[in-house]
């Protein structure tokens, strides 16, 4: 948690350092970025859901060995 939170203070340094920008961004760059927002939503989901999907197997084999 802390290399993070460094990481985070290190890049927010860097994008306060920069006074003027002279740089073209594409229609491209947008759909990349979109492409990019919804991959990292699903890997969240899909994280996630083989998380529960563990604890509720997890769950059940405490609960089947308690009824034997």
């Amino acid at each position: 948690m802390k290399m993070f939170i460094t990481g985070v203070f290190i890049l927010f340094v860097l994008l306060l350092s920069f006074r003027n920008s002279y740089a073209y961004l594409d229609p491209g760059t947008g759909s990349m970025l979109l492409q990019g927002l919804i991959a990292g939503i699903l890997i969240v989901c899909t994280s996630i859901g083989i998380f529960w999907r563990r604890l509720k197997d997890l769950f059940s084999k405490l609960i089947d060995r308690k009824k034997e």
